[in-house]
């Protein structure tokens, strides 16, 4: 619910997981914390849209998602650009340190 809190009431948060048992317990999560901007997909990372409602995404946060993917640097590169732009960059943290790409 972190990600909810970030954007505040305004805002919108798009869950993306693709085991339907983890699916199931988000959404009561959801539903416990009475939560009204989060929507929750049943999806792999790497068929996420471009955009949800119409409106690209502003930010995109996850926790060990690339470790689960068999090619995180395809992924990577074929959906950051369209799910940011030509001019964004992206930054995450690994074990190893902050990592920069643009």
């Amino acid at each position: 619910m972190l990600a909810a809190e970030l954007v505040g009431p305004t805002g919108e948060v798009v869950g993306v997981e693709r085991d339907a048992n983890t699916l199931t317990i988000a959404r009561s999560r959801v539903a416990e914390a009475q939560v009204r901007n989060v929507s929750l997909v049943e999806t792999d990372v790497s068929q996420v849209a471009s955009e949800v409602s119409g409106k690209p995404f502003d930010a995109v946060v996850g926790r060990l998602i690339l470790k689960f993917v068999p090619d995180p640097g395809a992924v990577l590169c074929a959906r950051f650009r369209s799910w940011f732009g030509l001019e964004a960059s992206l930054r995450f943290r690994m074990l190893t340190g902050l990592h920069y790409f643009s």
